[in-house]
């Protein structure tokens, strides 16, 4: 879920008071530097309309003991399986979220429905809970995680 809001230039004091709401807020000396900067630029800019403003939920995104504690079991059990890394990456996606079949140039392939990149904890953990489980149903142990924080 997302929306834009527009101000157009001829609006100056909504646009000074957006960015000084927005400077407020800056947590490192980088961001603060980037507003003031583009700041600046709407003021002094002859050909810019005015500012857009998109909003948009931040969700958080996988942890890195997840991704860490995934890949290295996920390796461990492409060996005993007798495939790459990669290939099990692959398999525990179209297990986790499911395929589809598209024909290209090159043949029919199998393509996951969604990819691990831009996953939440909770859904990187259904990733993890596939490996586990479809690991248990070949005979390979992956022992259960303690904790992601």
């Amino acid at each position: 879920m997302a929306f834009s809001y527009s101000i157009p230039k001829t609006e100056e004091t909504k646009i000074d008071s957006c960015f000084a709401n927005l400077i407020s807020v800056c947590s490192s000396k980088e961001d603060f530097s980037e507003v003031f900067l583009m700041s600046r630029e709407i003021h002094k800019s002859k050909s810019i309309i005015g500012l857009q403003i998109d909003v948009s939920i931040k969700r958080k995104d996988r942890s890195r003991p997840q991704e860490n504690y995934y890949r290295k079991w996920c390796g461990r059990f492409a060996d005993f399986c007798g495939l790459t890394p990669d290939e099990m990456h692959e398999e525990m996606l179209f297990k986790t979220f499911g395929s589809e079949q598209v024909e290209t140039k090159m043949g029919i392939r199998r393509r996951p429905n969604k990819r691990s990149s831009g996953t939440n904890t909770s859904t990187y953990a259904d990733l993890i809970d596939a490996l586990v489980r479809v690991s248990a149903n070949m005979g390979f142990e992956v022992p259960l995680p303690n904790s992601w924080e």
